[in-house]
């Protein structure tokens, strides 16, 4: 009872599993293209959401939103 379970692997049958039954290929996955890339972002990314810009104005001391032309409290 004491000693370790040995097991005798047959490595074709282990081996097996990465390999084409059919046409006895090695399966191997290949890199993702540049195209695969940029249509994963497009169907699985949520686009992040732009918050709305705000400055601190000096001299009143009041928070102003900065609109999307540059200029501030043009809104």
């Amino acid at each position: 009872m004491g000693y370790p379970l040995r097991v005798k692997l047959n490595m074709e049958k282990v081996m097996a599993t990465a390999k084409n039954d059919v046409t006895g290929d090695w399966l191997k996955s290949k890199p993702n293209s540049e195209m695969f890339e940029k249509n994963f972002d497009k169907i699985f990314r949520k686009k992040k959401e732009e918050l709305a810009e705000y400055e601190l104005n000096k001299s009143s001391g009041e928070v102003q939103k900065v609109c999307e032309c540059g200029v501030k409290g043009c809104e």
